[in-house]
């Protein structure tokens, strides 16, 4: 089984719906398929959604997803 998996228009973590926002969503799926994601102008903004992803898979069982890369943005961490 897939830690992390794409359902419908939510994720699958350990098997459990995350429940994300739309902004989330893309954020998450934006990851996953360029592994990386630069906040650009809106960093603020986006920092506080990559928190709030990172709570949601943490009230999961889980640890947190998105690793931030100072000055360059965010990529998932390396075991997801």
């Amino acid at each position: 089984m897939q830690v992390l998996c794409l359902y419908g228009e939510d994720y699958l973590y350990l098997g459990y719906p995350m429940h994300l926002t739309p902004t989330e969503f893309g954020i998450l799926h934006a990851l996953q398929e360029k592994g990386t994601y630069d906040a650009g102008e809106n960093a603020a903004s986006v920092s506080v959604h990559v928190c709030a992803i990172n709570k949601k898979a943490q009230s999961i069982g889980g640890r947190r997803l998105i690793r931030t890369l100072r000055g360059r943005g965010y990529r998932l961490c390396d075991d997801i």
